[in-house]
Formats: C-alpha cells, sequence, structure tokens
C-alpha cells in the first residue's frame, strides 16, 4: 500500500484492476487497446482505453488523485523521513522489545531540523529505556515537538502485530473531513479535476468515460455520501459518464488490495 499519491507513465496497472472488477460486475468484456496519454503525447488524452469485442464498446479511462489538506504530501514525507531515522536510531532496543512511539505528524520545516528532532527523541528514549522497560511512558509535551514512547505487549498481541520491534504511530491532526464542511478550495480542486477530465475526453464522445479518484490525506476514507455533497458543489459535467473511487489500501489486517465504489452517478447510493 502506498500512502502517498503515485502518478506519471502508464496507467494501465492501476486501470487493469478497476476494468477486471467492471468486467465482473457488468459481465463485460473490455480488454486493453492503448495508453492514449503514452501514444498521444502532443494532445490531452486519457489515461487508458478499452475495447469491448462482444458489444463493440469502448471505455475510455482518466486517473486522478485528489489531496487534502493541500500540504498533505509535503508533511507525509516528512513523516517518513523521521520514521526512517528512529528506525536506524533505535533498532537495536527495539530487537528484543515492543516499542511504540507516537508522533504527531511532522510540520513543514527543513530537512536538518527534521532529523535533529528524530535524534533528540531517540537521545531522550535511549537515556529513559530502563523507566520504559519497567512499565513507564517518557516522552514531551513541547508545542511542535510532542512524542511518547512505551512497551505494548498486550496492544501487539491483540492487533496480530509483531510481538518485537519498532512501531511508530502518527495521531491528528489529518481526521475526517465531514462532508457539510468542505472549504472552497478543496472545492475548487474537484472542479480543476473535472474540468481537465472533460478536456482528455473531448475526442471521445462515443466512449464511455470513467474518472478514477484516489483520494489521500483526510479525504482518503470518504463515501458515496461525502462525494455526492462534494459534486453538488462542483457538478460533474455531462461528458463523465462515471466517477469511481479506486484506491489501494488494507482488505483485512494481512491483505491488501484494491476498492472500488462508484460514486457518480449514485446508483441507490451504496457501493458498487
Amino acid at each position: 500500500m502506498s500512502c502517498l499519491p503515485e502518478s506519471g507513465g502508464c496507467e494501465r496497472p492501476q486501470t487493469e484492476p478497476f476494468v477486471a472488477h467492471l468486467n465482473r460486475l457488468e459481465g463485460s468484456g473490455f480488454a486493453h487497446e492503448a495508453c492514449l496519454d503514452r501514444l498521444h503525447r502532443e494532445s490531452p488524452q486519457p489515461e487508458t482505453l478499452y475495447f469491448d469485442p462482444n458489444t463493440g464498446g469502448t471505455l475510455v479511462i482518466e486517473r486522478k488523485t485528489v489531496v487534502w489538506p493541500p500540504d498533505y504530501v509535503a508533511r507525509h514525507r516528512n513523516d517518513h523521513l523521521i520514521a526512517e531515522a528512529l528506525s536506524e536510531a533505535l533498532c537495536d532496543l527495539a530487537h528484543e522489545a515492543p516499542l511504540s512511539v507516537h508522533l504527531n505528524p511532522a510540520p513543514r520545516r527543513p530537512v536538518s531540523e527534521l532529523v535533529s528532532f528524530a535524534r533528540e527523541v531517540a537521545e531522550s528514549i535511549r537515556s529513559s529505556i530502563d523507566a520504559i522497560r519497567k512499565g513507564r511512558t517518557v516522552g514531551s509535551n513541547r508545542p511542535g515537538r510532542r512524542w511518547r514512547c512505551y512497551l505494548d505487549p498486550e496492544d501487539r498481541a491483540m492487533s496480530d502485530e509483531p510481538l518485537t520491534g519498532l512501531m511508530i504511530r502518527w495521531t491528528g491532526p489529518d481526521e475526517f473531513l465531514p462532508p457539510d464542511h468542505l472549504p472552497s478550495r478543496l472545492i475548487d480542486e474537484i472542479r480543476r479535476v473535472l474540468r481537465k477530465t472533460v478536456e482528455k475526453f473531448r475526442g471521445y464522445h462515443g466512449a464511455r468515460g470513467i474518472l478514477l479518484l484516489d483520494p489521500y490525506g483526510c479525504i482518503q476514507y470518504t463515501d458515496n455520501r461525502w462525494w455526492s455533497r462534494a459534486f453538488q458543489l462542483a457538478p460533474v459535467p455531462s461528458a463523465i459518464a462515471e466517477v469511481w473511487l479506486a484506491t489501494y489500501d488494507w482488505l483485512t489486517d494481512l491483505e491488501e488490495g484494491w476498492i472500488f465504489e462508484r460514486v457518480h452517478p449514485r446508483l441507490g447510493g451504496s457501493p458498487s
């Protein structure tokens, strides 16, 4: 699973699982014909073209990521940087103990400051490791540098997580964004995505045009109701036949896979 958007290059690896899902769902036989944006670079093109030889129908797919808040990607990359630095600095201590560190999402700071913060946390944990092993929680409540560390053998035993090793967990502030309080900048971004998709579908009037959305940040786990409200504020143009959410996420505690949900048009308001 990727917790950061992936784009660029041929998007066929991302559209193929969706078309396989669509074929199973509808009994259709769409097969890949071309990666249009690779084939025709001189003009805006959808990602992929599919053709169903049984019906003669064509399908064009455009895939877009939508991220909120706008600085989510930059901050999340910082999260990864801090996590990697902590893992390297504490690997020997965590090798034989279920060591957990809770952090707030990293702010947008220079890399040198983030590395310095990670080293500061690691040094504090090392100096307090005897207390942590006795069951104490150690940490800091300084604004912008909050963290805590403790052993969590019971939690791991209940959740099937590894019984030893370092677990880094992030708390707040990227919580779910209620559909009734959508920021105007986010609605503007959705309008931009829809407008760009229409431009790419312009040469394919006879095809079924599907937009696949892959949301990130505090809108990652949105559903039909959320997008219904968003599309009231940013209406879907008629050139886009359908909009689906297509995300790669955990299906169970042990298995990852694709999750698809049609969010426009709403067919009964339930997942497809």
